[in-house]
């Protein structure tokens, strides 16, 4: 592990958002960090923090040359940008299209100029603030209709990522020992000022709420886990040497560039991943895109994770034997689906089998207004879909994929997709003009108390009592972390929680099964964190489903309190 304590580090736009985060978390770890900014206000705040401020815009080159120069920083971080103006394309004139180009990447290009000419110490690393939005047309995949008011953004940020390689090559070159990176949020950060304002802009157009536009992409990263995560990125020697890495709520951080070259790498599609530590990154970021469909298709959060890792593993199965792959997240939703099939053949709902049949008849298009609402729909409305239709409006309305993806996907026609899209659709505004049902049952009252025991016991911190209620047998899962099963093995388990002071809990039920819900104290949003599923046979503990690390879950999750 790399140390970053009394080392110092410069920081660009870091007076807030996210640049903000960072400094607070190289903070933490004691490194000296100066930040320069133009606000004074968010200066002064930087300065009770414990960092140095410097009042000025990066874009100032002579600026960023002196302050290179004086600090002789190990680690420079470019993070300063402006706020896109908002509009389609036809709306745009050149200043607002090119107003991204202008600040994040001049100030870019300023700070790499002078961390190469002056030049930064040997060692040195310097990471380039850019965004997800640079992948459209990449893997992970973003489409550019989902960025049609960003204007010049998309193509912004990607040449910030290219600038990172362009830099790398003088670096190399000039045998100068600096490494430079890219960081990329892979997602919108809705509590950030430009999260805000671009989640605003387009829930305007689209008729909805700023939280109902941030709600499709799942739970939100916040800045605190970003800034946790630069961190780690520059002080774990295992991201030392790449160049791009992506961020996302609770999942780990992604490498992204695809490298090697061309004459190292398969003919597969850019992006396919031809090494298992790539393969596993890509599942990493894919995962919560797995679990809102397989959620919806299941009617269960907690179901929905069971097809997920049913998913993973026959991925991992099919990876060797699958030959030339023209589109792995197709591909991959496509293993999902076959897996959500089978789970719903397995557990017919209501002792009765559900249509599998498409009709290819094409029905008429609804209202594209309405249309926009049906992301917002329920778990369990979903499942009052026929499968096919549910596949098609989970695919098209929630996760944005084309008529040709859910095609491919349902391994059917675009018109018989195109059909089942249509259906959906109708059916699901049928039902929103009905009375909202029951989200599941409640309960049982002997589980009802065992819980409550069990949430008292975690807030009063009396983990003695915890592991007398454990059963000899029982079974830890650890989502996306480990899987052990018996008493001793799941004591070490407890004896972390015992360790952690930041937890709170509550007693809920989540699909009519018993969970503890836990409370982040220093979350100012208040929200859960995430949820413990728990499994009881009479009094004692035979199974823990811990989600700590698949927050993810929590994502169309309906918890009752008890």
């Amino acid at each position: 592990m790399e140390m970053i304590q009394d080392q110092t580090v410069l920081i660009t736009g870091g007076s807030r958002g996210l640049g903000l985060a960072m400094v607070e978390a190289l903070l933490r770890r004691r490194a000296k960090v100066t930040v320069l900014a133009r606000d004074s206000e968010g200066l002064a705040a930087v300065e009770q923090l414990g960092a140095k401020a410097v009042q000025g815009d990066a874009t100032d080159a002579a600026l960023m040359d002196r302050l290179v120069a004086d600090l002789r920083p190990k680690v420079l971080v470019l993070n300063a940008g402006a706020t896109p103006w908002m509009g389609t394309i036809e709306e745009q004139t050149f200043e607002s299209f090119s107003i991204v180009w202008n600040n994040d990447v001049k100030a870019t290009l300023y700070g790499i100029h002078a961390a190469l000419k002056t030049p930064m110490p040997k060692g040195g690393r310097v990471l380039l603030a850019s965004s997800g939005a640079a992948l459209a047309l990449s893997l992970p995949a973003i489409r550019p209709e989902a960025m049609r008011l960003s204007g010049g953004y998309m193509g912004a940020k990607r040449m910030i990522w290219l600038m990172a390689h362009n830099a790398n090559g003088v670096a190399r070159t000039r045998e100068l020992g600096l490494h430079f990176q890219v960081l990329l949020p892979l997602q919108l950060v809705g509590v950030t000022g430009l999260g805000r304002a671009v989640a605003a802009a387009y829930a305007e157009r689209e008729g909805t709420t700023v939280e109902a536009h941030l709600a499709r992409y799942g739970a939100p990263l916040r800045p605190e886990q970003y800034g946790e995560d630069v961190a780690t990125l520059l002080t774990d020697p295992r991201y030392a040497d790449g160049v791009a890495y992506g961020f996302r709520r609770d999942t780990p951080i992604a490498p992204l560039d695809a490298w090697p070259p061309p004459t190292t790498r398969s003919a597969f599609m850019p992006g396919m991943p031809t090494s298992l530590e790539a393969f596993e990154s890509l599942l990493g970021t894919l995962r919560p895109r797995l679990h809102r469909y397989c959620a919806r298709m299941t009617g269960s959060v907690i179901d929905g994770e069971d097809v997920v890792q049913d998913t993973l593993l026959n991925a991992y199965e099919a990876r060797s034997s699958a030959g030339a792959i023209a589109n792995v997240e197709a591909w991959l939703f496509r293993i999902a689906h076959n897996a959500a099939m089978d789970f719903l053949r397995l557990h017919a709902r209501h002792g009765r089998a559900q249509a599998l049949e498409i009709d290819e008849t094409i029905a008429a298009p609804g209202d594209v207004e309405q249309d926009r609402e049906i992301a917002a729909a329920s778990l369990h409305t979903f499942m009052r879909l026929a499968p096919p239709q549910r596949c098609a409006v989970i695919l098209k309305d929630v996760l944005g994929y084309s008529l040709d993806e859910i095609g491919e996907v349902m391994e059917t026609s675009v018109p018989a997709a195109k059909s089942a899209l249509q259906r959906g659709r109708a059916r699901l505004r049928d039902l929103g003009a009905q009375p909202e049902q029951s989200a599941g049952p409640d309960l049982a009252e002997a589980d009802r108390g065992r819980l409550e025991r069990y949430v008292v016991c975690f807030n009063a911190r009396d983990f003695d009592t915890l592991r007398s209620m454990l059963a000899d047998d029982v079974q830890l899962d650890l989502v996306n972390r480990l899987r052990v099963k018996g008493r001793d093995k799941v004591r070490e388990y407890l004896h972390r929680y015992a360790l952690a002071q930041q937890w709170r809990f509550e007693a809920a039920c989540v699909d009519g099964r018993p969970v503890m819900v836990v409370f982040d104290r220093h979350d100012p949003a208040g929200g859960p964190a995430y949820f413990v599923a728990l499994a009881f046979t009479g009094d004692a503990v035979t199974g823990i489903r811990d989600f700590l690390f698949a927050r993810y879950v929590l994502d169309g999750a309906e918890l009752r309190t008890v």
